[in-house]
C-alpha cells in the first residue's frame, strides 16, 4: 500500500442501498482526512462509481484500499463491482478507475451539500476576502429544532438594541415558516420583503446590487417600528407554498461566495443601522447555509436543554468547526441561548449543557484562539469565558405569543427578556455610530 494511504478510523457503512450512500460515505472519509493522497475525486451515480486517481497510482492499490474501506463482502475486485444491499437478487454497481494528471480544483460555495466529492471537503471553505462591508455587524439566530424560542429571542435582541438607541434591521429569513412576518402583518404595510431582496441580488449581473440596495432602502425606511426596521420574509401572507427563490440560486460561480451576507451588510449601511439581525430557518437547511457558513457573522444558537436539541446544536457547531471556523481575529465567536429550563429543577443539567456547548463553540474558534497567542498554543481553558451565553428559563407567559408586534414587544419588555440577552447584545462591537448613520440616511445617502 502507498504510504499516503490513510486508514478508515471507524467502521465501514452498515448499509449501502443506493449510490447516495456511497457518495455520502466518500464525503465523510474526505471530511475526516481519510482519503489517500492519490485519490482526486469520486463520482457516484445510479449506474456506477468512478474514481479519479493520480496518473502513476497502481490500480491494484486502489482496489486494496477500497476493500479496506468497504470490506471484502462489498468490493469484488475480480468483477470490478461494488455490491449494494439486496433482497435476494444481487445488485452490482460497476467501479471505474480513471487515471488523471490533475483536476480542476472545486469552486466551493457556502452550502451544506457540496456538489463534488473531493479531498478538499476535509478543509474549511475559502475564507471571505475581506471584512463585512462598512463593518456592519450581522447577528444570525439559528436553532436546529423548532419551538425552542429562536424567533422570540431574535426579536427581543432587536428590541433591546432599539431601546438602547440603536438602529436595527430585522430580517425574517425563515422562508418556510416566517414568524416575524406574521407579527408585523398588521403593524406595517409590507412593500419590500426578503424574497424581493434575494430576487434583486440574484438578477444583478453587474454585482453592484444597486437595485436591491436602492429599492430596499426606499421602502424599508417605511417599515420602521420604533428603531427596528423589519424586512419580512414575503409580501403575500396568503401564500404558504415553498419559497420561489432559493438562497443557493445566488451561489453561482461568477459571484463572490459570500454574496448574501455582503449584500445584507450593504443594505444595512444604506439604511444607517448598527446591526442586522437575521432569524434563520431551523435545521440543516440550505436556507440558512450562506449565512451560517460565513465566519464574519455573529452566529447565535438557541436551544433547550433537552438531549435531542443539545446534541443537534453541538453537531451543527462541529460542522461549522470543519467548514467555516473563525480564523481571523475579527471573526466573532459563536454565542449560545439556553431556553425553557427550570432554575429550581434543572441546575445540574443546565451546567452540564452549558459546559458541553461551550466546548463545541470553542471548537469553532480554536484556530483563532491559538493564533492570538504569541506561542501559538492559545489558552483553551480560559477561552470559554469569551463565549457569549444567555440563559432564558421557562416562562409560561412566553408559550402563548400574541399576534400583534406591539403586544409581543410589550410582553418581551414585561418579562424582561431583553435583559437576559445582554451578554449577546453587548458582544456586538457597534460603537456609537447610530446618529451619524441616521444623519446619512436622512440626508439622502
Amino acid at each position: 500500500m502507498s504510504e499516503q494511504c490513510v486508514r478508515r478510523p471507524t467502521a465501514s457503512p452498515e448499509h449501502l442501498y443506493t449510490w447516495l450512500d456511497i457518495d455520502q460515505y466518500f464525503a465523510e472519509l474526505a471530511q475526516e482526512g481519510s482519503w489517500p493522497g492519490w485519490l482526486r475525486e469520486v463520482d457516484a451515480y445510479w449506474d456506477g462509481v468512478r474514481l479519479l486517481v493520480a496518473n502513476d497510482q497502481p490500480e491494484a492499490e486502489v482496489w486494496t484500499w477500497l476493500i479496506e474501506m468497504f470490506g471484502p463482502l462489498a468490493i469484488k475486485r475480480e468483477r470490478g463491482v461494488l455490491l449494494l444491499d439486496d433482497a435476494g437478487q444481487e445488485r452490482p454497481l460497476p467501479v471505474e478507475i480513471e487515471h488523471v494528471q490533475e483536476i480542476y480544483p472545486p469552486d466551493r460555495r457556502p452550502r451544506w451539500t457540496d456538489r463534488r466529492i473531493v479531498a478538499e471537503l476535509g478543509r474549511p471553505l475559502p475564507p471571505p476576502a475581506s471584512r463585512l462591508p462598512h463593518d456592519v455587524q450581522i447577528m444570525a439566530f439559528h436553532s436546529f429544532k423548532g419551538g425552542v424560542g429562536r424567533t422570540l429571542h431574535c426579536v427581543a435582541a432587536a428590541q433591546r438594541l432599539a431601546d438602547e438607541g440603536r438602529r436595527v434591521l430585522l430580517v425574517d429569513a425563515d422562508l418556510e415558516a416566517p414568524g416575524v412576518t406574521w407579527m408585523v402583518a398588521e403593524a406595517i404595510r409590507i412593500d419590500f420583503a426578503y424574497e424581493d431582496f434575494l430576487a434583486l441580488v440574484h438578477g444583478d449581473t453587474e454585482q453592484t446590487y444597486a437595485d436591491a440596495i436602492g429599492l430596499g432602502r426606499k421602502f424599508l425606511v417605511k417599515q420602521d417600528l420604533d428603531g427596528v426596521i423589519v424586512m419580512p420574509a414575503r409580501r403575500d401572507l396568503t401564500r404558504i407554498a415553498p419559497p420561489r427563490i432559493e438562497l443557493v440560486d445566488l451561489l453561482t460561480t461568477d459571484r463572490d461566495p459570500y454574496v448574501l451576507t455582503s449584500a445584507l451588510a450593504e443594505l444595512g449601511h444604506a439604511l444607517g443601522v448598527d446591526a442586522v439581525l437575521v432569524d434563520l430557518r431551523a435545521g440543516g437547511s440550505e436556507l440558512s447555509a450562506p449565512v451560517l457558513l460565513d465566519p464574519r457573522v455573529h452566529r447565535v444558537f438557541v436551544t433547550t436543554i433537552s438531549d435531542q436539541s443539545v446534541r443537534a446544536t453541538a453537531a451543527m457547531m462541529r460542522d461549522l468547526a470543519l467548514r467555516a471556523p473563525a480564523r481571523q481575529s475579527t471573526d466573532p465567536d459563536c454565542a449560545l441561548v439556553l431556553t425553557q429550563f427550570s432554575p429550581q429543577d434543572h441546575q445540574s443539567r443546565l451546567a452540564e449543557v452549558a459546559a458541553s456547548l461551550r466546548e463545541s463553540a470553542l471548537a469553532v474558534s480554536r484556530q483563532k484562539i491559538r493564533d492570538s497567542e504569541p506561542d501559538g498554543d492559545g489558552d483553551m481553558t480560559d477561552a470559554d469565558a469569551c463565549i457569549p451565553m444567555a440563559a432564558s428559563d421557562f416562562n409560561p407567559q412566553l408559550r402563548n405569543l400574541p399576534a400583534a408586534w406591539s403586544d409581543v414587544v410589550t410582553l418581551v419588555a414585561r418579562e424582561r427578556l431583553g435583559e437576559r440577552l445582554a451578554p449577546l447584545v453587548e458582544s456586538l462591537p457597534i460603537g456609537g455610530r447610530s446618529a451619524q448613520r441616521a444623519d446619512d440616511v436622512n440626508a439622502g445617502y
